[in-house]
Order: C-alpha cells, then structure tokens, then sequence
C-alpha cells in the first residue's frame, strides 16, 4: 500500500527533511518509527 502526505508550511528546508525521509523510505512502519525515534535531526520530530 503506497501512501502519500503533504505537509505545507513547515519551519524546515526541503532538503534537510529529504534527508530524513530517504533513510526511512521503503521501511515498513515500525521500523520507520523505531529510526525516526532515534534519528537526532530537527525534522525526525515532524515527520
């Protein structure tokens, strides 16, 4: 199941966020949590 959100305003570079997202792309749910949780960037929080 692919899904997609949109976050718009964010105090955050595109960049830096994209950063965070490429390590957890492709993990399955707890295991995106479980790298966000421990991931010491500013966007780990938002996303």
């Amino acid at each position: 199941m692919i899904t997609q959100a949109n976050a718009r305003f964010l105090r955050v570079s595109a960049r830096k966020a994209r950063l965070v997202l490429d390590q957890i792309r492709g993990k399955s749910v707890g295991e995106a949590l479980a790298t966000l949780e421990f991931t010491p960037r500013a966007a780990a929080r938002l996303i």
